[in-house]
């Protein structure tokens, strides 16, 4: 394999059939003259776009990739900030970790239809993407993958997905709706904490069969719409933490627990009704929710807390929201020292 620098064009190619890049730590043989790579031109026969191997090009605007790749590696072109718009071929199964992370300048980009996973921030810091369509081969989406991409506003999940990591939406401040499949299994799981995550799963067996956790929407302060498959079990740490345009959401029948600080910060939510099935919440759930005034709960018997209710409703005028509770449970409600402090009705 060789690589040619002419005219601020990087062309790699090789004599064989079939052979991948080199993988690459701090320096590449362009490396002295990155800042004169305009263009690359990667050649039939090239498997593999190898680790960092184009990381830090500033003036790169432009990649051509074969069909003979079929991996791109991890923080292959990272930090290339001129870089506006990309295409990846059919061939490519696997977009490995941070592979663009703070491209900030690729508006746009099209995915291959043969994409098995985006690994682990590989779009993470890519402020100017505006709208992503996730092809139908992506079974996985890796932590972080989309964390900070301020300018994002549409992404289109499809019915293959079955997995989205901790934190992968977090931080996306003008994505304003999303649609989660149900294909999905387990949207958030934090594979970048498995002592903790391990820990947890192993108190809530349940949990694994579809989870909101870790953060997953944390700081997407223009989300106003989210749509939550009635197969999620589980709202974990944080993940709709801070959405401040969030005025309400719909949690399915299927959730059995609401974990810590879910919906801390959405200052804006005003209502939410928790269905039946749940039978475990954490702490600083609706911690700062200030506009929240209405809760209509489902339970024949009060689903207390271990914590206080200034803990689970932390900065919030507990006597002044109104929870709707079953016909004929409302005296048990009123004696519960946990749901005493709220204004108890009857649902209609």
């Amino acid at each position: 394999m060789t690589a040619t620098l002419s005219a601020g064009v990087l062309t790699v190619e090789t004599t064989k059939d079939s052979e991948e890049m080199n993988n690459y730590r701090n320096s590449t043989p362009w490396s002295k003259s990155r800042s004169n790579v305009h263009s690359i031109i990667i050649k039939e026969g090239v498997s593999k776009i190898g680790n960092r191997a184009f990381a830090n090009l500033p003036n790169l605007t432009s990649i051509t990739i074969p069909i003979s790749v079929t991996s791109i590696g991890m923080d292959a072109f990272e930090n290339c900030t001129s870089l506006k718009t990309l295409t990846i071929p059919h061939s490519v199964t696997t977009i490995g970790s941070c592979a663009f992370s703070r491209c900030t300048n690729m508006a746009s980009i099209i995915l291959s239809e043969s994409l098995h996973t985006i690994e682990w921030g590989a779009f993470r810091g890519c402020t100017s993407l505006t709208s992503v369509t996730v092809p139908n081969s992506v079974k996985t989406i890796g932590p972080l993958a989309f964390k900070g991409c301020t300018n994002l506003v549409s992404i289109i999940l499809p019915n293959s997905l079955e997995e989205i990591c901790g934190g992968t939406f977090n931080g996306c401040t003008n994505l304003t709706s999303i649609v989660i499949p149900s294909s999905v299994k387990t949207v958030g799981h934090n594979t970048l904490n498995i002592a903790s995550s391990t820990a947890f799963y192993k108190k809530h067996p349940g949990a694994p069969n579809s989870a909101l956790t870790t953060g997953v929407f944390e700081k997407c302060s223009s989300l106003t719409s989210v749509t939550i498959p009635n197969t999620v079990s589980l709202l974990g740490v944080s993940t709709f933490k801070d959405c401040a345009s969030l005025t309400s959401i719909a949690i399915p029948d299927s959730v059995t627990m609401i974990h810590n600080y879910t919906f801390a910060g959405c200052k804006n939510l005003t209502s939410v009704n928790i269905p039946r099935a749940v039978n475990f919440w954490g702490g600083g759930i609706f911690l700062n929710c200030i506009a929240l005034k209405d809760i209509t709960v489902n339970w024949p018997l009060p689903l207390s807390s271990k914590r206080s209710p200034g803990v689970v409703f932390g900065r919030i005028k507990t006597a002044e929201v109104t929870v709707h509770v079953p016909a004929g449970t409302e005296g048990l409600y009123k004696a519960d020292k946990f749901w005493k402090e709220f204004k108890i009705v009857t649902s209609n």
